[in-house]
C-alpha cells in the first residue's frame, strides 16, 4: 500500500495545531476541560499523572487504540469500555456511533466516573452513553479496589506495594451486566466492540463473557494483555491464549500506531515468558 505522506503530515498539523488553539481550562477541584482534535470535550483529573498529561499534550489516549475504535466502528454500532477510566474511549465510540448507536463504559472509580458523567452532559450524549460505576470479573459481589497517589490508570484488584487507598465496588460478570442494562434502556446491547484494559484481572472478565463470546457471529475484543502480571498470579498464560483460540478468535497484536500483525499459536510459549504487555485485537 502507498503512503501519502504529504498527507499524513497534514493530518499531524491539522490536529497539533487544534491542541494549540484549544488550551485546556482549569475549572478548580482539581479538575480540567479539555476538548480534544477528536470534537468532544473531556473532563479530566488534574492530579492524575498518567492519563492527564498525554491527553493535554498529544490529544489523545493510546492512539494505536483510539485509531482502532474511529476505524472500526460505524453508526449504529454497539462499544463495551472495560476500564474506562476517565472515559477517553468511550467518548470516541460514542461520537463514532452516533445517536442510533450505545457505549457502555465500565469504570470502578467513583472520581472518574463524575468526571465522565459530566464528558457524557457537555457532549449531549445521554441516550447512547451509559456509565457504569462498577467492576467486572466471573461473579457478583463485591470488591476492594487498590488506588495509587496521582496514577488514575493503575488502580487494581490486585495487591500493589504502591497502593495508597482503597475503594469498595460491587462486581459482577459481564453478560450479567450487560443483560440488566438491557433491561433498563428496553433494547438488547450486544457488543460489536470491546476494549479492555483491567490492570491484571483480565482473565477473570474473560471468564465471565466468554460465554457470550461463544454466542455471537461476529465480535472484536481489544485487550491489554500482560504475561508478567499473569505469571505472578500463578496463571497458565499459554492456557489464556489457547482459550481465545478455542473460542474461534483471530488472535493479532496491534503496535502503538495500531497497525495490526496476526500471532501465530505456535508462539504462545515464547509470548507467555514476555517480560512487557501486549494489545491484542481478537476477532471473528
Amino acid at each position: 500500500m502507498k503512503i501519502d505522506k504529504a498527507r499524513i503530515v497534514g493530518k499531524i498539523n491539522f490536529l497539533l495545531n487544534r491542541i494549540r488553539d484549544r488550551p485546556p481550562v482549569y475549572l478548580g477541584d482539581d479538575t480540567l476541560l479539555f476538548y480534544t482534535p477528536y470534537g468532544f470535550y473531556i473532563y479530566l483529573d488534574g492530579r492524575d499523572d498518567s492519563l492527564t498529561p498525554h491527553i493535554i499534550n498529544n490529544g489523545v489516549w493510546e492512539a494505536g487504540i483510539s485509531r482502532y475504535i474511529d476505524a472500526t466502528l460505524a453508526p449504529g454500532d454497539t462499544f463495551v469500555d472495560i476500564g474506562a477510566n476517565n472515559g477517553f474511549h468511550s467518548l470516541l465510540a460514542a461520537k463514532r456511533v452516533g445517536p442510533g448507536g450505545c457505549v457502555v463504559a465500565f469504570e470502578p472509580q467513583a472520581r472518574l466516573c463524575a468526571l465522565m458523567q459530566r464528558s457524557l452532559h457537555a457532549n449531549v450524549m445521554a441516550g447512547r452513553l451509559f456509565i457504569r460505576q462498577q467492576a467486572l470479573g466471573d461473579a457478583a459481589g463485591s470488591v476492594r479496589l487498590g488506588k495509587m497517589a496521582y496514577l488514575s490508570g493503575s488502580a487494581s484488584l490486585l495487591p500493589n506495594q504502591q497502593i495508597v487507598e482503597h475503594e469498595d465496588v460491587p462486581i459482577d460478570r459481564l453478560d450479567s451486566a450487560l443483560a440488566r442494562l438491557s433491561d433498563a434502556i428496553g433494547r438488547k446491547v450486544v457488543p460489536d466492540l470491546i476494549k479492555m484494559d483491567a490492570e491484571g484481572s483480565e482473565y477473570r472478565i474473560w471468564c465471565g463473557m466468554r460465554d457470550m463470546v461463544r454466542e455471537v457471529r461476529h465480535i472484536r475484543i481489544v485487550t491489554e494483555f500482560s504475561p508478567i502480571s499473569y505469571r505472578h498470579q500463578g496463571m497458565d498464560v499459554v492456557g489464556f491464549l489457547q482459550e481465545f483460540h478455542d473460542h474461534g478468535l483471530r488472535i493479532q497484536i496491534m503496535d502503538r500506531r495500531g497497525d495490526l500483525r496476526d500471532f501465530d499459536m505456535r508462539h504462545a510459549p515464547l509470548l507467555a515468558q514476555a517480560q512487557r504487555q501486549f494489545d491484542l485485537v481478537l476477532s471473528k
